[in-house]
């Protein structure tokens, strides 16, 4: 057998190796097929809590704790109801005292409840209603001061005028509107504790008020319409764990992707996208680190979430009211008016214009790693108002953890080129080359601050389709 040429031998190693589109497609084969786990294991998430709540008695109830009875008050439970103070310790006391007294102060800390502990709801429900409602221990006895424990309230005993009412059963997670609360059944011998005198309003009790809300625009609508307390029910733990195991899926796959994704267009991208996607390519473990760093804060948060419920909901209101009338208001007028470029629009500027280029990038520039440290505040923030912790919370995001891969993909490649920026600095201090780094320096982050653009575009136009789209259904 005559032995093959040169010419010949590199043929044959050149016919060996895998095309280069071949080879690309083999390196994202793998994080696509993570990110597609992590998906469907949210959906499966979403699937087993429907099924769940098909069954789940008082899943739509609502509870308005200051208002008289409607004239249509058929199946409406009349509640009388009182506030508990919350035990805080005397330092956290006078800290809330003291920034109440600060102007505009006082509406935040109203709206969250930082002052105020769970609610005691004074009610009259026949046995056969309240015993499927129990999930551990058993119902007051009639005239003793006992009480049921919503799946939230903390304790096993709590104090009205002096008198200790124990807790003597447990509500069950998706009972609505009676989470944060503890229920003291109606009798006479109790009925000196919730009148007027001593600090009781009277309510009412809707056990279908959701489905109303949903069904009738003008249910509990306008604006002397009372406040209506519900909607955060804690969805089942392993239903929480499943989809927090989806989302760091979503997490590794959706980072390994896009990095790889990036990687590959190194020496073929338009000029302006080049530097930052060299520098990428030259720096994997920084880029790694920063993917580490910021996620880890998100997810660690995440769990703090779990272990903090009742703070997981003060946090969330803030950011949801910050939405409809605080400094984010424009955004949520721009989803409310169902026009996807006009939210789109808004969320870009808001994401890109504010949080990127005003908060993370220019100050950056004068203050090394500012950004660094600003987006690990936001990362960490996000997680602990993400936490799927919830009922409803991941049937919103089978699709909406897409967004979340999407925009902090944006994040990270900012935060990379202002941790880069300082780097070549200092280096061309140490190597007597400072106005080139400087140069080059700016570069990167001119480009980074282009691709992070790019990608936040994409982001928020998927986020306010499938948000003005499908919220309606989930």
């Amino acid at each position: 057998m005559q032995p093959l040429s040169p010419e010949t031998e590199e043929t044959a190693a050149n016919a060996a190796q895998p095309a280069p589109t071949e080879a690309r497609v083999k390196r994202l084969s793998w994080p696509i097929a993570v990110l597609v786990a992590g998906v469907a294991l949210i959906g499966a998430a979403a699937l087993a809590e429907a099924i769940l709540l098909r069954n789940q008695p008082w899943e739509n109830a609502l509870l308005v704790p200051d208002a008289p009875l409607p004239e249509q008050s058929e199946g409406l439970v009349p509640v009388s109801v009182r506030r508990l103070p919350l035990e805080l310790p005397p330092a956290i006391r006078l800290f809330i005292d003291r920034v109440r007294a600060l102007p505009d102060a006082k509406e935040e800390i109203d709206l969250l409840h930082l002052d105020k502990g769970e609610r005691t709801v004074y009610l009259s429900l026949p046995t056969d209603t309240l015993t499927p409602l129990l999930a551990s221990g058993r119902l007051p006895a009639p005239g003793k001061p006992e009480a049921i424990a919503g799946d939230l309230a903390s304790g096993s005993a709590f104090e009205l005028d002096g008198t200790t009412f124990s807790v003597v059963g447990r509500l069950q997670r998706g009972v609505n509107s009676l989470g944060y609360a503890f229920v003291v059944l109606e009798d006479p011998a109790l009925q000196r504790y919730f009148t007027m005198e001593s600090g009781a309003t009277k309510g009412w009790i809707d056990p279908q008020g959701f489905r109303h809300l949903q069904e009738d625009e003008t249910y509990l609508a306008g604006e002397s319409a009372p406040e209506a307390v519900g909607g955060a029910t804690r969805s089942t733990w392993w239903i929480v764990g499943l989809t927090f195991a989806g989302l760091l899926l979503v997490a590794c796959g959706g980072s390994v992707l896009q990095v790889r994704f990036l990687r590959s267009l190194a020496d073929n991208a338009a000029r302006s996208m080049r530097t930052v996607l060299r520098e990428i390519v030259a720096r994997p473990r920084l880029i790694v680190l920063v993917h580490v760093v910021l996620y880890g804060a998100f997810f660690l948060m995440m769990l703090l979430a779990f272990r903090y419920p009742v703070a997981n909901i003060r946090a969330t209101s803030l950011v949801r009211d910050a939405f409809a009338k605080g400094d984010l208001s424009y955004i949520g007028k721009a989803y409310a008016s169902g026009d996807i470029l006009r939210a789109s629009g808004a969320t870009f500027v808001q994401n890109y214009l504010v949080a990127t280029i005003l908060f993370t990038i220019l100050p950056s520039l004068v203050v090394p790693f500012a950004g660094l440290f600003k987006n690990l505040a936001s990362f960490a923030t996000m997680g602990f108002v993400m936490a799927p912790l919830w009922t409803g919370s991941a049937p919103k995001l089978v699709y909406h953890c897409i967004t979340m891969a999407l925009e902090m993909e944006g994040y990270i490649v900012a935060t990379f080129v202002v941790i880069v920026w300082p780097l070549r600095i200092f280096k061309g201090l140490a190597d007597g080359a400072l106005l080139d780094q400087l140069v080059h320096a700016l570069r990167i982050v001119l480009s980074g601050a282009l691709l992070a653009g790019i990608i936040l575009a994409i982001a928020a136009l998927y986020e306010a389709t499938t948000l003005i789209i499908l919220s309606p259904w989930t």
